[in-house]
């Protein structure tokens, strides 16, 4: 009786948080936000903005200082077997959970289906350590409390972080205190004996996919808005219930190929080893390395713009090259908060030729650190990869040192993958990408549009994470170079607000330095533009620094064709291009061709980097820097 009491207690005090949080929507993105975007921020209501970056700011800290290190160990001391055993285990005592849901969703045919799923592993399974259902066609139907308030119709109310449990909405919280009394370790045994069982429990499920969240919180400076979009969009119980996404011709740009990039081993990322390097002129610039006994080859690795030295496609990447014998060394790009804050000047990163000066010395610097501090034998080879912006900047090193302006280098071979010819064009090519939702009808309709995308990307995610994955991405080619564009163009809120930080350049009328107040910042640094930040920012700075050079001129001397001479007789640089990138044109594929010559290798799809997880294509570029 006193536990069913408790029960409508817990739906009372469920109910009450979410009534609560449908009147808690005010924000001024529509202010500020490029046009479609705007439908996506305005979705996340976020009246609590203040107390969710305290908490969230308390999960990390706690993911660094004990999860983190906890994971290691744990992996370290128990074998695979005994971890997916676990997992398959607690997954078992969910069935209580799952079922009760079931059948308020009013769903007869998962609650059976759960049914027989718990029974064929309890026993065959041997009490759930095996999963022998899913093999038998019983897949696991995860659901819970929160689902079921959506099933029910009540409103998702607005964003709230959760210390340790994370985000979510106040129907997710509502839900999250529901689920608790439908524990079978607290059904069955004491307190005390419940609270250790789940205690290894949800401890063994966490380490499983902690290298993951690890790498979420290191890499994205935008974390906080990442966190919560997921939670208000991509993990929206309500699209469980809506039906499979189906476009009569879909067709999106090959450049999504990247999001398939990853390790193929999550726990790969703990090999990883994070250092930092002084430079002659007092910069200080951290580096991620992949340190292995006696490996033949250095393989030093500048990502593409925004992306930083332990992002998912840098591990890929370390991992491929583990896989031939090789370690790693990866920055972060230099147009991230996490290179230039470290440099001795305060220049925006940008021109290319300028910033290729500061790269140099920081490159010498990292690879002997790197091989002093592991004591690697003289003789080992070291070659460069470049991606994107990462591709720019490589082919802006060699013409640098075939100019006598940086120190050489002490890398053999070099080889840049989808480099912008005319990096000014590329960002103008983003900036429009970004504002296709500008021919997309009335505000009304534009907004329609943009919500019906995200729902039909989020079903077909959550289809994916189900081990179902559908083909292909429901989206036309029209909406995914928006999502593209919104994407690039996000990956620069993090150096504008790095920037006003530290020097405001008054065209911003919200404060980057606020804590509690940042989403207005967020909003108004989406909508400024590449082209924005090129004559804003760059031109300014430099003006303000007395150059007289004439800024169309230094845009046209960071083009590649500025480089045809030194790139010509660069006998040991090789460049990759896909013929469909969005970025480059026929004329800019003829300057390629024409200057690399048999140096030169093009691919006939895969859009922007889109060509990046393909086993063929990581053949062909570690035959090109390895033989």
């Amino acid at each position: 009786m006193s536990r069913h009491r408790n029960t409508l207690q817990i739906l009372f005090l469920a109910f009450l948080l979410l009534s609560f949080g449908a009147s808690c929507v005010t924000d001024k993105t529509a202010l500020y936000a490029p046009r479609g975007s705007a439908a996506l921020l305005q979705r996340t209501s976020d009246p609590l903005e203040g107390y969710n970056r305290v908490v969230q700011d308390f999960n990390q800290g706690v993911e660094n200082a004990v999860v983190h290190p906890a994971a290691q160990v744990w992996r370290a001391l128990t074998p695979d077997f005994l971890r997916t055993g676990l997992s398959n285990f607690s997954d078992n005592l969910g069935y209580p959970l799952r079922v009760v849901n079931h059948l308020l969703q009013g769903d007869l045919s998962a609650s059976w289906n759960d049914t027989k799923r718990f029974a064929t592993n309890t026993t065959a399974g041997i009490l759930g350590l095996w999963d022998p259902a899913t093999k038998w066609g019983m897949p696991r139907q995860d659901t819970s409390f929160g689902d079921t308030f959506a099933k029910w119709g009540i409103g998702k109310g607005c964003y709230l972080n959760l210390p340790i449990l994370g985000p979510g909405t106040l129907r997710d919280a509502a839900g999250k205190v529901a689920d608790f009394p439908l524990n079978i370790p607290r059904l069955l045994l004491s307190s005390d004996e419940a609270t250790i069982v789940n205690a290894i429990l949800e401890g063994n499920t966490i380490t499983r996919s902690e290298a993951s969240l690890y790498t979420l919180f290191s890499t994205q400076y935008n974390d906080y808005e990442l966190f919560k979009f997921s939670a208000l969009v991509g993990l929206d119980p309500e699209l469980k219930f809506k039906p499979v996404p189906k476009l009569e011709d879909p067709d999106p740009d090959d450049s999504f190929g990247i999001l398939m990039l990853a390790p193929g081993k999550p726990e790969f990322f703990y090999k990883a080893r994070q250092r930092k390097v002084k430079t002659a002129d007092g910069s200080i610039v951290p580096y991620t390395c992949y340190p292995s006994r006696n490996a033949s080859t250095l393989v030093v690795i500048l990502p593409g713009i925004g992306s930083h030295r332990n992002s998912l496609e840098v591990a890929a990447l370390a991992e491929l090259f583990r896989g031939h014998g090789c370690d790693t060394l990866a920055l972060s790009s230099t147009f991230t908060p996490d290179y230039f804050e470290g440099l001795s000047t305060d220049a925006p990163p940008g021109v290319l030729y300028e910033d290729a000066k500061l790269l140099a010395p920081v490159v010498d610097a990292a690879i002997a650190d790197y091989r002093e501090h592991y004591r690697i034998p003289e003789g080992q080879r070291c070659v460069m990869l470049g991606y994107s912006l990462g591709g720019l900047n490589l082919l802006h090193l060699v013409a640098a040192q075939k100019r006598g302006t940086v120190a050489p280098l002490p890398v053999d071979r070099y080889l840049a993958i989808n480099p912008p010819f005319d990096p000014q064009e590329a960002l103008r090519t983003v900036d429009r990408m970004a504002a296709i939702p500008e021919s997309w009808g009335s505000d009304e309709e534009c907004n329609a549009r943009v919500e019906t995308m995200v729902d039909r990307l989020s079903i077909w995610m959550g289809q994916c994470l189900e081990g179902e994955q559908p083909a292909p991405m429901p989206v036309t080619r029209e909406e995914s170079r928006y999502l593209m564009g919104i994407y690039m163009r996000a990956r620069q809120v993090a150096t504008l607000q790095a920037l006003e930080r530290r020097s405001p350049s008054g065209v911003f009328q919200e404060n980057p330095r606020a804590y509690f107040h940042r989403n207005n910042f967020f909003a108004e640094a989406l909508g400024f533009t590449y082209d924005d930040y090129i004559n804003k920012i760059l031109a300014a700075w430099y003006l303000r620094n007395g150059s007289e050079t004439d800024f169309d001129a230094m845009g046209a001397a960071c083009r590649l064709d500025a480089l045809t001479e030194e790139l010509r007789d660069a006998d040991n640089t090789f460049v990759f291009q896909n013929r469909n990138d969005f970025l480059i044109n026929e004329k800019d594929l003829e300057w390629y061709e024409g200057t690399f010559g048999s140096r030169c290798t093009l691919f006939d799809r895969g859009g922007h980097l889109g060509t990046m997880a393909m086993p063929e294509y990581q053949q062909a570029l570690v035959k090109v820097l390895l033989d």
